[in-house]
């Protein structure tokens, strides 16, 4: 009797410590993660609205070395001075208090996303700001440093159509006659002039830039 009770209590014992690790703990462990994640995309964001753009993924890691790469992903969208990003964790299965969209993988329903909030929703854009727009036979292309947008065709050597400007962006309007041109936080609408050769002329400013994610944004999964 004494034996039976003893390997009951060992059972017992077994089985709380495992209920615990799997309905206590792993829970308690990625809520502790979300936060994290929470705070991260707020620096990233910041880090926004101070140089009008996101952080590089050297930048990112220099800011965050000790995070764990096996549990947390930050890609920078690509370019020199990336426009987006992709901020990729892990959890022990889904939650309902994760932030950001998930995103399953291969025997991995605990995979969760976030991405660049959308600062420019009010203004009508089909796309978020980049360093590109392509405008048959040409393209444009908006020199983040150098403050200027150019204009290439067939490889050939950029042609400056404005210069002076702080941190250009470029946005396709949805034709090839105009485009949104971003100087810092300023928003401003050019039409494309292609002969006798290729302008941006007549300037309208639409509006500016939000300094920061719009309150409550839940667009592409963020949840505040």
């Amino acid at each position: 009797m004494f034996k039976m009770s003893r390997t009951f209590v060992v059972l017992l014992i077994i089985i709380l410590v495992i209920a615990g690790y799997f309905f206590a703990y792993r829970p308690f462990s990625d809520y502790l993660k979300v936060q994290k994640i929470r705070s991260i995309d707020a620096w990233v964001e910041s880090y926004y609205s101070a140089n009008d753009r996101y952080p590089t993924t050297q930048e990112f890691a220099t800011q965050f070395p000790s995070l764990n790469v096996n549990d947390f992903s930050y890609y920078d969208g690509g370019s020199t001075s990336p426009s987006g990003f992709v901020l990729g964790y892990d959890l022990s299965a889904q939650r309902s208090f994760a932030y950001g969209y998930n995103s399953p993988r291969l025997f991995d329903n605990g995979y969760y996303q976030v991405e660049e909030c959308d600062r420019w929703k009010d203004l009508g854009f089909k796309a978020h700001p980049g360093p590109f727009v392509y405008m048959m036979p040409m393209s444009l292309e908006a020199e983040f440093d150098a403050g200027t947008v150019n204009a290439f065709a067939n490889n050939s050597v950029g042609k400056a159509l404005l210069t002076g400007l702080l941190h250009p962006r470029l946005v396709g309007y949805g034709d090839d006659r105009q485009v949104y041109v971003l100087s810092g936080k300023d928003v401003y609408l050019y039409q494309v002039q292609f002969t006798p050769s290729m302008q941006l002329v007549s300037p309208k400013k639409i509006g500016t830039t939000l300094s920061a994610c719009p309150a409550g944004y839940s667009d592409t999964g963020k949840t505040n």
